[in-house]
């Protein structure tokens, strides 16, 4: 239990190009992919994001992966690299 004068703090950590990231994935855009190539950007996106449930990922037109994250509060994009490391969140 809280005690009256207990603060809570939190924290969300971002990657500096999330923003654009975001601009340049805007809605409706990009391919949804499946097999090999969404488990690897699932695990990817869960491994610095876990909790989540993945319900698509999303091939964006420059090559990376929008791994779309539901079940939790943020992040609810996770931006993938071609080489599978993660990129940015929002």
């Amino acid at each position: 239990m809280l005690q009256a004068s207990s603060r809570i703090s939190v924290c969300r950590l971002t990657y500096p190009d999330a923003h654009r990231l975001r601009r340049r994935a805007g809605p409706g855009s990009g391919t949804i992919v499946s097999g090999t190539t969404a488990n690897k950007a699932t695990a990817a996106a869960l491994a610095a994001y876990p909790g989540g449930i993945v319900d698509r990922v999303v091939k964006l037109s420059n090559g990376e992966y929008e791994v779309h994250n539901i079940g939790v509060n943020w992040p609810h994009h996770i931006f993938v690299s071609k080489s599978f490391n993660v990129v940015g969140a929002n």
